[in-house]
C-alpha cells in the first residue's frame, strides 16, 4: 500500500512543513519507502526546498486550483489500493472526486484548522463541503482537540475513524549562551486568519526597553502585505523588520534569538510555529485562541490574553522587561514541547489510521 500526501497550497506554510516533518517520521519508524507527496506543479522554492530529499513529485495541477485537476493528478498516481492522505479540505475535495473514479482508494483527512467552519463562506457554502467531507472520507486526522470540538458542535457525522493527531518534530536546541537579540517575532501568511494587522497595533503600544525601541521582526508575506506596511509606517514603527519569507532554517535560526514570538491568529488548527519557537528557547504569547493554549499549558493565563492588542501589549511590556521571568517560563515550555510533540508518535498513530480506515 502506497500512500499520497497531497499537497494542495503552492505556497509554504506550517501544513506544508508538517507534511515534510511527517515524510521524516515515517523514515524514522522504517517507513519511507511507502509515502511519496505530491506537489502543485508553482509548488514556491521554499516549499521545493523543504522536500528536497524527501520523497515527492511535482504533479500537473496549480497550488489553490481546481479540485477536479488535483483528483486527476492523483488518479495519474496512486495505484488500486493506495492511501491518499489529503491535507487540507481542498486535498480532500480532490482526493474524494478521485475515490469516486476509483473506489479501492483509501481517502485520509487531516483538518490543518477547519477554515469552512471558520468562515463559512456565501451561504454557508464552505460549512456545508466540511460536512459532506466528513461522510465521504474514510478517516479523518484532526491536529488538535479544538478542532475535534469544533466538528462536535457543528455536528460532522464522521463515517470512518476520526481522532486526534497532535503534529510531531524534532529540531535541533540553540545553544543556551545565543544570544536574544529579536524583542518580538511574528511568523505567518499575512492573511485575514492570522490577523497581521493586530500584531503591528501590538508592537506599536509597546513601552521602550531601557530607552530603546524594541526590536521586532515579521517573517511573512501574503495578500495583507501593503495594508501591512503602510500600518507599521503609519505608528511610526521603529526598529522593525519584515521579510517577506525566509528559508525554514534561517527562519528556526531566528526562533532560536528571539525572546518572545507573538501570535496574533484569530483561529489555528495546531499552530506549527508556536511549537517551533517553543523548541527554538523563545516564549510562546497572544491572543487566547484554545489550540494556542493548549500548546502553553498550562501557562496559558500568564501568556494569553483577549484578542485585543492593548492587552497583549500590556502583557508582552511586562514580560520583555523582566527577564528573569520570560526565562522561567520559557524553559519550562521548551522541555514540554520536545516530550509532548515527538514525530515518531505522530507516524504511528497515522499508520493506525491508514489500517482502521482501509
Amino acid at each position: 500500500m502506497g500512500v499520497w500526501h497531497i499537497m494542495p497550497d503552492h505556497e509554504l506554510g506550517g501544513g506544508g512543513v508538517m507534511i515534510a516533518r511527517l515524510l521524516q517520521a515515517f523514515d524514522e519508524i522504517g517507513e519511507a519507502g511507502g509515502h511519496e507527496a505530491l506537489l502543485p506543479v508553482n509548488a514556491d522554492p521554499r516549499m521545493r526546498e523543504v522536500f528536497a530529499g524527501l520523497p515527492h513529485r511535482i504533479g500537473a495541477f496549480p497550488g489553490r486550483g481546481s479540485p477536479v485537476a488535483m483528483a486527476a493528478d492523483i488518479l495519474r498516481h496512486a495505484r488500486p489500493g493506495d492511501v491518499a492522505h489529503a491535507h487540507g479540505s481542498r486535498a480532500a475535495m480532490a482526493a474524494s472526486l478521485a475515490k469516486l473514479a476509483r473506489p479501492s482508494l483509501t481517502v485520509i483527512y487531516t483538518v490543518h484548522g477547519f477554515h469552512g467552519l471558520a468562515q463559512p463562506g456565501p451561504l454557508g457554502m464552505r460549512r456545508r463541503i466540511e460536512h459532506l467531507l466528513a461522510r465521504r472520507v474514510d478517516g479523518t486526522a484532526f491536529v488538535s482537540d479544538s478542532d475535534a470540538a469544533l466538528a462536535a458542535e457543528h455536528g460532522l457525522r464522521h463515517r470512518g475513524p476520526a481522532e486526534v493527531i497532535e503534529n510531531g518534530m524534532r529540531l535541533p536546541s540553540p545553544s543556551p549562551e545565543a544570544p536574544r537579540d529579536v524583542d518580538v517575532l511574528f511568523v505567518g501568511r499575512l492573511v485575514y486568519q492570522k490577523w497581521p494587522q493586530a500584531f503591528i497595533e501590538t508592537v506599536a503600544a509597546l513601552p521602550r526597553l531601557e530607552g530603546r525601541a524594541p526590536r521586532v521582526v515579521m517573517i511573512g508575506a501574503g495578500e495583507m502585505a501593503q495594508e501591512v506596511d503602510a500600518l507599521a509606517e503609519r505608528m511610526g514603527l521603529e526598529n522593525f523588520t519584515r521579510h517577506d519569507g525566509m528559508a525554514l532554517a534561517e527562519t528556526q535560526a531566528v526562533m532560536g534569538r528571539t525572546k518572545v514570538l507573538a501570535m496574533t491568529s484569530r483561529w489555528e488548527g495546531m499552530p506549527t510555529v508556536a511549537m517551533e519557537a517553543a523548541i527554538a528557547g523563545a516564549l510562546v504569547m497572544g491572543f487566547d485562541i484554545p489550540p494556542l493554549r493548549s500548546v502553553v499549558k498550562p501557562d496559558g493565563d500568564a501568556l494569553l490574553t483577549a484578542s485585543e492588542p492593548a492587552a497583549l501589549a500590556a502583557r508582552l511590556g511586562g514580560i520583555l522587561a523582566d527577564d528573569a521571568a520570560r526565562v522561567a517560563l520559557a524553559g519550562p515550555l521548551q522541555a514540554r514541547t520536545l516530550e509532548r510533540f515527538a514525530p515518531e508518535r505522530m507516524a504511528r498513530r497515522y499508520r493506525a489510521l491508514y489500517d482502521a480506515a482501509a
